[in-house]
């Protein structure tokens, strides 16, 4: 009975953007709307038909970085650093990379490489070795927690990015359609490590 569609799309830029989306005029091409079926589990068709939208990309950056040096966390991938962390009201991001790795997850990055160089003769496939085995949570002065690993993890709105060749990695992602005021975050927990949210 209602001819309104709200449409949501979210994008996160990691590699190709160091400072994040560009400014500009972007465009959005969309074929047949569908959605989940709840009931049986299938997606349907919402509304068929083809739509060109363009619109000029000017934001403000609102994320805060939380960092005011490099530090260190202990994992069972081996040691890592956390280069940067920010958070806005609608995202967060994490940067780092591993000085030195765990002889198990060396191992598993070495038969990893074999496989994908084609360097082994009797491959067997390994299971894609991971460096994020941490904790990375949003608490909220009211004491409520965002595990955000439940973002990055599920590919909700995020993106994750990991290079064996030089042990780094970059975690980004958005709340979804929800949008939380500074005043109402307290800090971020990663490892073992709370960085308080100030504001200015």
């Amino acid at each position: 009975e209602d001819n309104k569609i709200k449409f949501i799309y979210t994008r996160t830029e990691l590699d190709a953007y160091d400072s994040g989306v560009p400014m500009g005029r972007a465009e959005l091409f969309i074929r047949d709307l569908e959605y989940e079926n709840e009931k049986t589990g299938k997606r349907e068709t919402l509304a068929e038909g083809k739509w060109k939208l363009r619109f000029d990309v000017q934001y403000e950056n609102s994320s805060i970085s939380l960092l005011k040096q490099p530090f260190e966390i202990e994992t069972s991938a081996g040691t890592a650093k956390i280069t940067e962390v920010s958070v806005s009201p609608v995202g967060f991001r994490v940067d780092g990379y591993y000085e030195k790795l765990s002889p198990a997850m060396q191992q598993r990055i070495d038969a990893f490489h074999k496989i994908d160089t084609g360097s082994d003769d009797n491959p067997k496939i390994p299971d894609e070795p991971h460096f994020i085995d941490f904790q990375t949570i949003l608490n909220f002065k009211n004491g409520r927690t965002l595990d955000l690993q439940d973002f990055y993890l599920a590919e909700v709105n995020s993106s994750l990015s990991e290079s064996y060749k030089r042990n780094t990695f970059v975690i980004a992602g958005t709340f979804e359609s929800a949008i939380y005021d500074f005043s109402e975050m307290e800090s971020i927990t990663i490892g073992d490590i709370t960085l308080p949210i100030e504001e200015g």
